[in-house]
């Protein structure tokens, strides 16, 4: 299985105001503060009773935050540069196949970018993007949110409708009560990595379905015609490459295609500020290493922001509140 690192970076300079703007966001979506820790289960993508978010210092002007809720980690990028009016950028690596960003400034998506150059259309033949795209302008962030988050609701019910009634059982004890035995646990573990190849493809479809979405929001100003491949990318990343970077040297990047996509994103990720490392990191792998290991790496976190509804579950979805 390949890598699905996912990560958040906000363009500050404060981790507190970043970290107020998450509590006003989650607080307004029904969350409440906790200092409940997610069960270790969370570290295998199975949805957890704790939304849970760990934030870094600033670095090189950016905060960078990793969310246990995967996915929904799109939306609350979009709504984080809302509520602070200023740029957020989303990471994704996909199966270590390909990586994507997607890049919002003050609430609006500007540009996103997937390094696979064959798939850059993933749902041409899906009648509910279509719909979306029939649209036209007058898609909004809520309207995205919400569509995003229900094809990854109906993504869970079709998980949880496959899943052996036992099984089903035993996840639901996990997320009302936090507590599994550690049987029940490698038995969870084992029957979701067998479905990893059907989540693989409903990742990319998501991910298909957000840039098709994104495409629609508003931008705060028509882009230059495109008379280059990457010169759209250029234009938007330029005031956020760090000094003295060539546009030729980020269009190198951005056109290669490694056997492993993370490799790549790590060789992009400094040219705007970010330490590489975030090219294998996720909430879920972040479990695998120790302070001192993220320390040498030029990564410090300094709060683990957790937060929990009243019924035990979010829902992942997050509006533009400012």
């Amino acid at each position: 299985m390949g890598s699905f690192a996912t990560s958040i970076h906000v363009k500050a300079n404060d981790a507190a105001a970043v970290a107020d703007a998450l509590r006003h966001l989650l607080f307004a979506e029904g969350y409440e503060a906790t200092d409940e820790e997610p069960p270790d289960g969370s570290r295998t993508w199975l949805p957890s009773p704790i939304r849970a978010i760990h934030l870094s210092a600033p670095q090189e002007g950016w905060v960078s935050l990793l969310d246990n809720e995967g996915m929904a980690s799109q939306t609350l990028a979009v709504a984080l540069s809302g509520r602070l009016h200023t740029h957020a950028i989303h990471f994704f690596v996909n199966d270590s196949d390909s990586w994507h960003y997607q890049l919002h400034f003050d609430g609006h998506t500007i540009d996103e970018f997937n390094s696979r150059t064959d798939d850059d259309e993933f749902d041409e033949d899906d009648e509910e993007s279509a719909h979306v795209v029939d649209m036209g302008a007058t898609v909004n962030i809520a309207d995205a949110q919400r569509l995003i988050q229900e094809r990854a609701l109906q993504w869970q019910q079709q998980l949880q409708e496959r899943m052996p009634p036992h099984l089903r059982e035993m996840q639901q004890k996990w997320r009302t009560t936090g507590r599994i035995a550690p049987e029940e646990m490698q038995e969870l573990n084992a029957w979701m990595q067998s479905q990893m190849p059907n989540m693989r493809e409903q990742l990319r479809e998501l991910m298909g379905l957000a840039g098709s979405l994104s495409g629609r929001l508003p931008r705060q100003a028509a882009p230059p015609a495109d008379t280059g491949r990457h010169k759209t990318h250029l234009e938007h990343l330029r005031s956020l490459l760090r000094e003295n970077v060539p546009d030729s040297h980020v269009a190198q990047i951005l056109s290669e295609e490694a056997t492993f996509a993370e490799e790549t994103l790590g060789r992009f990720l400094p040219l705007i500020g970010i330490p590489a490392f975030y090219a294998y990191l996720s909430y879920q792998y972040l479990a695998e290493f120790t302070g001192a290991d993220l320390a040498q790496k030029s990564i410090h976190f300094v709060e683990h922001l957790r937060f929990k509804k009243p019924s035990g579950r979010g829902t992942g979805g997050l509006r533009l509140i400012r």
